[in-house]
């Protein structure tokens, strides 16, 4: 009998309070304010649960924690929802040699391979993105992290709560609200917090219902009353939720990512056309001339792909390589700058009203030039886009602007 309760008594999976360690290591956010509702910042091991949308710059938020280098010892980012991209990894701090990504083909794999690298001793930090995980699975990466001296930081998405996940209650649960994020620290030590901010914004029916005015403010809030005052544990009066919803205003730059997110998503054909020469001409007044002459054989030949661009002091045409002869014979008494051959062109179809997104340009032209990508030309309508990219680049320039969708 005392042999099966020492047995018991030494399990990793049981918590015992006389394990309970005085003074634990505190990884500093880089925020007064939330470092001091977390007692000095976040645990240096264990699990770390944040609750947030994606792209959100959710990550930058645990940018310190996750640069306490350790040199001997990898960052491990577990399906990340997007492409990390080197400079901005470098711009942390973090040396190439020090991060490793994984892209698992299941949940369970993820989850996996995330326990294997916290009790691998290699990893002192392993972000895993997960949209399924149960109190078990929850609990091992716990006590894997702990026993390994290492931190995991687990984001799920916000329809997950964490009374969902069922954490055991020897775990205490900090919930820290910062709109659009909710954080939650799972450490044996942690003392129980009260929300910085409000915490419960509408369900997804409501908050729909709600933005196309078809429920009033006094409905939502009754239907918000009987959370809250679980959430806050005493009762709460719906006059007092109704003024807190009339000063409630979504923030501009969540209003414009979110605006920004869906245009992207919108984004249509891609149409790549290759073997093109681009002609840079000095304007004249004999220049339109010419010009028209191409214009007519041009209409005779559909497949032939053309492009005009007038500036204030020279011209360009972009057009099939199959015609540079036709081009030299029309403009030979024109004075040509230059001449690019062995170019591509990737042409995108953009939503309407496209134009009012502010950012969408920035966007295309920020992925391109992570990825080493020069942009020999650029040209656009009101709904249509199109960048010149030489021959050898092409490829890769084409799955950048298509991963622009994901």
């Amino acid at each position: 009998m005392n042999k099966s309760l020492s047995v018991l008594n030494n399990h990793p999976h049981i918590w015992r309070a006389r394990d309970q360690r005085q003074s634990e290591t505190k990884f500093s956010l880089g925020f007064p304010r939330l470092d001091k509702a977390l007692n000095g910042g976040v645990a240096s091991t264990g699990l770390v649960r944040i609750s947030s949308l994606t792209g959100m710059g959710e990550l930058s938020l645990f940018k310190q924690v996750i640069c306490q280098h350790r040199t001997h010892k990898l960052v491990v980012f577990i399906n990340p929802p997007g492409l990390l991209q080197s400079p901005w990894l470098e711009n942390l701090g973090l040396k190439a040699q020090q991060v490793l990504v994984v892209k698992p083909g299941s949940e369970q794999e993820s989850l996996w391979a995330a326990e294997q690298c916290l009790k691998s001793t290699a990893c002192h930090c392993v972000v895993l993105w997960s949209n399924a995980v149960n109190q078990k699975e929850a609990r091992r990466l716990q006590v894997a992290a702990t026993h390994n001296d290492a931190l995991c930081l687990l984001y799920t998405p916000p329809q997950q709560q964490a009374s969902q996940l069922g954490y055991p209650q020897a775990l205490s649960l900090i919930p820290i609200f910062l709109f659009p994020l909710s954080l939650s620290c799972f450490s044996p030590s942690s003392p129980s917090l009260s929300p910085l901010l409000s915490p419960l914004p509408p369900s997804s029916s409501s908050s729909s219902l709600y933005k196309r005015q078809i429920i009033n403010y006094s409905a939502l809030a009754e239907e918000l009353r009987e959370p809250i005052s679980n959430m806050l544990r005493k009762p709460v009066k719906s006059g007092a939720i109704m003024m807190a919803l009339r000063r409630y205003n979504t923030p501009n730059n969540l209003r414009h990512s979110l605006k920004l997110k869906t245009t992207l998503q919108k984004l249509g054909d891609i149409t790549v056309r290759s073997n093109l020469s681009d002609f840079t001409f000095q304007n004249s007044e004999t220049l339109i001339q010419c010009h028209t002459k191409i214009l007519e054989q041009v209409e005779t030949n559909k497949d032939i792909f053309y492009a005009f661009t007038r500036g204030i002091y020279e011209s360009n045409i972009i057009i099939s390589s199959s015609e540079n002869k036709q081009v030299l014979k029309r403009f030979k008494d024109e004075i040509q700058i230059g001449l690019q051959e062995g170019l591509s062109a990737i042409s995108v179809r953009l939503p309407k009203d496209n134009s009012k997104v502010s950012g969408l340009y920035y966007q295309i032209f920020k992925r391109l030039a992570w990825e080493n990508i020069p942009i020999y030309e650029v040209v656009s309508t009101t709904n249509e886009f199109t960048v010149l990219v030489e021959d050898h680049v092409v490829d890769k320039a084409f799955s950048v602007i298509k991963n622009l969708k994901n």
